[in-house]
């Protein structure tokens, strides 16, 4: 049970990392105008999305037994890559 507290806890920590990311990419796209403020806006609300579903993936690994383990990790791991393929999209959106 060991290594599951440690892979919470990491997941938990990479979830506030997203969490500031995502509130720099907001005050990003707060300074924009138009069609690309609206864009951005969009891009956000997706990642918010995904860093929330990432968010409840982590609740189901700190609840997972021994059977459920393997699926939970993997759970977790594909949702946070989600965030992360979110965020650079939006990253890269802005930066245009």
């Amino acid at each position: 049970m060991e290594k599951k507290d440690e892979a919470v806890a990491y997941a938990k920590k990479v979830g506030a990392e997203a969490d500031a990311k995502i509130k720099d990419l907001k005050a990003q796209a707060s300074r924009q105008t138009g069609e690309a403020k609206a864009r951005s806006q969009a891009m956000i609300k997706d990642l918010e999305a995904k860093r929330a579903e990432a968010s409840r993936k982590t609740a189901e690994l700190s609840r997972a037994t021994k059977a459920s383990w393997d699926k939970a990790k993997d759970a977790v791991a594909d949702a946070y890559h989600e965030v992360v393929a979110a965020y650079e999209r939006a990253a890269a959106d802005l930066k245009k």
